[in-house]
Order: C-alpha cells, then sequence, then structure tokens
C-alpha cells in the first residue's frame, strides 16, 4: 500500500477551532498474487457463482499444474479504503464562573470497502457525523451527545464466506455488519 495523509488543525478565533484530515491510499495486492484460501472457487465443477480469474499453477516448477487459484493481483486489499477524511469544528466559550460551554460537530467520510480478495461484495462509502454539547467545569462534566447525526444506515463492513454444498457447488454468502442507527444521551462525568 502507498499513499498519503494530511492534517491541519487551527484555532479559528479565541473561541473557534478546526481539525480536519485527509488520506489517499492505494491498497492493492501485487501482480501475480494468488489465493489459496479462495482456491475452491476454482476447483470446483459446477458454475461458479462469482467473477473470479482462475489460474492453473506449477508452484514447484516440475512442468505439471499443482494448484488452480484465484489470481487476485490488482484487487483492492480488504476492509480498505483509497479515501478517508474528517473534519471536526468546536465552539468554546467560558461562561458562569469557571465553567466552559463546549460544543463539537465531527464528521467523517470513507470509500468504498471491500469484503472479499476477489472484489466481489463491498460496501459504498459513507458519511457519518455526531454532536456534542455540554458544560465543562474543574470537577466534572454534562454533556449532551447524538451519535450518527443523520441517522445514515450504510452498512459498516461485509465479508463472504464460501462453502462447498451436497450438490457438489459453491454457496456464496454475504453478511454485512451495521453500526448502530442515531442514538443520543447525557454524559456526567465527576473527576475526584
Amino acid at each position: 500500500s502507498k499513499g498519503l495523509e494530511v492534517s491541519l488543525a487551527a484555532n479559528l478565533t479565541e473561541n473557534w477551532s478546526v481539525d480536519t484530515n485527509f488520506g489517499y491510499s492505494d491498497p492493492k495486492f501485487d501482480d501475480q498474487t494468488y489465493s489459496q484460501s479462495l482456491e475452491r472457487l476454482c476447483t470446483i465443477t459446477a458454475v461458479t457463482p462469482v467473477p473470479v480469474n482462475c489460474v492453473r499453477r506449477d508452484i514447484d516448477g516440475n512442468g505439471s499444474i499443482d494448484r488452480v487459484q484465484p489470481d487476485i493481483g490488482g484487487n483492492q486489499l480488504t476492509r480498505t479504503s483509497k479515501i478517508t477524511a474528517s473534519v471536526g469544528l468546536e465552539y468554546s466559550r467560558p461562561v458562569l464562573g469557571d465553567a466552559r460551554l463546549v460544543a463539537r460537530l465531527d464528521s467523517a467520510y470513507r470509500s468504498k470497502q471491500y469484503g472479499d480478495f476477489i472484489n466481489a461484495s463491498w460496501v459504498p462509502g459513507r458519511t457519518r457525523s455526531s454532536l456534542r454539547v455540554g458544560l465543562e467545569r474543574p470537577h466534572y462534566d454534562v454533556v449532551l451527545w447524538v451519535e450518527n447525526l443523520t441517522d445514515d444506515d450504510t452498512p459498516d463492513q461485509v465479508s463472504q464466506n464460501a462453502s462447498n454444498n451436497l450438490a457438489a457447488s459453491i454457496t456464496w454468502q454475504s453478511t454485512s455488519i451495521n453500526l448502530p442507527q442515531r442514538r443520543y444521551g447525557v454524559t456526567a462525568r465527576y473527576r475526584f
């Protein structure tokens, strides 16, 4: 993988601050990379229900085919995004003597992620935001918060499982995991 990441944090005024982050990566398997764990996709006799490029390989160099394996060269690594970005905006000011009113909005984006080596399943890009507003004092804090502010229901990740069945074919199952829907609450913290 290769890429770059840039971060910036700045105090815009006495009360406002911002922090941002942008990342780009190119998370790919090298050319001529083969998946041993998904080899059965190439050796099953029935029609394979997923797009796979099977390659006959002479691994020990004796002139005979030892393995038939999926070529995953050039495919994106699982659970990685090419683009990630985040921004946080915070407002803070003194109130009521030694207390501070703090409000913060955070938003984070990540691009599409694949759930398997052959890039047959994926979750789309998504943006998640959160908000918190609270009162901070030297010995305690009280914060109102909302996570997943826009109630985004995009799956967080997907994974694949290929299994043989009695009909000598392969069952290709997808499992996706969703993050919680919008949640909100109050957190109180006391420091001794």
